[in-house]
């Protein structure tokens, strides 16, 4: 009976050992491929090995800053929630002013000025706080665009502008 006690608790072991070398493999090609500016493959990387540990916040995060510098906000956004949501958002310390950044550039301008204040609040100073005070005025000016009509008139053009032939 302490043999097959024995085997199990090996088997979970080396089942343990091998999925941390899976996640470590991940983690390492992803680190590599973001050095190289090869921001997709560095987005699948690391969503790979957050699969396997989605405990690791510092993960999640890093899914998230690449997602942001991929173009890809939508998935950057999801992967700060997971952060911001969690007990230790205190450890990352631009979360906020990332978060803000990131629903500025999708054109949630409300969103984006909740999170560049939160993070001015959290750090009056700095590098970052210009940047956020910068972000914020910025993402007024657009709110206030969209609320503006538009004098713009679009008429149709007569046939002679474009024709069937070429034109050069």
């Amino acid at each position: 009976m302490n043999i097959k006690w024995i085997l199990l608790a090996l088997c979970l072991l080396a089942t343990s050992l091998v999925t941390a070398q899976t996640s470590r493999a991940f983690l390492k090609a992803g680190d590599k491929a973001f050095e190289k500016k090869d921001y997709y493959s560095a987005l699948r990387y690391y969503q790979e090995a957050y699969e396997i540990n989605t405990k690791k916040l510092e993960l999640a995060y890093k899914i998230a800053e690449v997602a942001r510098e991929f173009f890809a906000y939508e998935i950057a956004d999801d992967y700060y929630k997971k952060v911001y949501y969690s007990p230790k958002k205190k450890d990352f310390p631009l979360l906020l002013y990332r978060m803000g950044e990131t629903y500025k550039f999708m054109g949630q301008y409300d969103m984006a000025q909740t999170y560049l204040k939160q993070f001015l609040k959290e750090h009056p100073s700095g590098r970052f706080s210009e940047q956020a005070k910068a972000q914020l005025e910025e993402c007024q000016w657009a709110a206030d665009l969209i609320k503006q009509e538009d004098d713009v008139k679009v008429s149709h053009l007569n046939k002679r502008v474009n024709t069937p032939y070429s034109e050069f």
